[in-house]
């Protein structure tokens, strides 16, 4: 039996999360098989309420002995200060999710302007624009008046490497491996080296 941990976030957090249980739990009935044990685990708002911080320790410890995560969405914009991390961005980082994995499958009962589309869409997960991804410590992001805020941007050899191994290998298991389309903003994203 997999562990996989429960943590249900905020605002409609709560709501998608338990459907998606339900749900998961569903199949197990129809196969007549369990195959997980929940583990609920609490971080963002309601866990700063509570315990002081949104990704309280224990949440992070028990983590470790998860085979999985179910993470509802987070209202990240409103975390400020040392108290508040962002939880899925601490998570992302510590167990180093770097391909956010996103498969696109038309559905057969449906009218598709494209035709019959399978697709996965992998993006890379733990650098970019994002401010929280961009420094050791601290946000990437310096505040130059009240009106004026500049983010880095962090993009490494290594991890651009990480997210386009997994997408030929996703694309091999799916018998694609001659057909993946690299996506890129270079044209508006210019390099700039001194």
């Amino acid at each position: 039996m997999y562990k996989i941990a429960v943590i249900e976030g905020d605002g409609i957090g709560p709501e998608v999360v338990g459907e998606t249980v339900r749900v998961i739990e569903e199949i197990e009935r129809k196969i007549n098989c369990r195959l997980f044990e929940w583990v609920k685990l609490e971080a963002g708002l309601q866990a700063y309420e509570t315990y002081g911080t949104t990704l309280p320790d224990t949440t992070s410890s028990r983590l470790d002995s998860c085979h999985g995560l179910i993470l509802g969405p987070l209202s990240t914009h409103l975390y400020k200060g040392e108290s508040m991390p962002n939880p899925s961005a601490e998570i992302r980082k510590r167990f180093n999710l770097y391909a956010n994995i996103r498969p696109v499958r038309s559905i057969p009962i449906s009218q598709c302007k494209y035709g019959n589309i399978d697709m996965v869409i992998v993006r890379e997960n733990t650098e970019g624009m994002y401010a929280d991804r961009n420094m050791l410590e601290g946000p990437g992001e310096f505040k130059i008046d009240n009106d004026t805020v500049i983010s880095l941007r962090l993009v490494t050899r290594q991890a651009s490497r990480n997210v386009a191994k997994a997408a030929f290998r996703l694309a091999e298991e799916r018998g694609n491996k001659k057909r993946v389309s690299i996506v890129h903003k270079a044209n508006v994203l210019k390099k700039h080296s001194r």
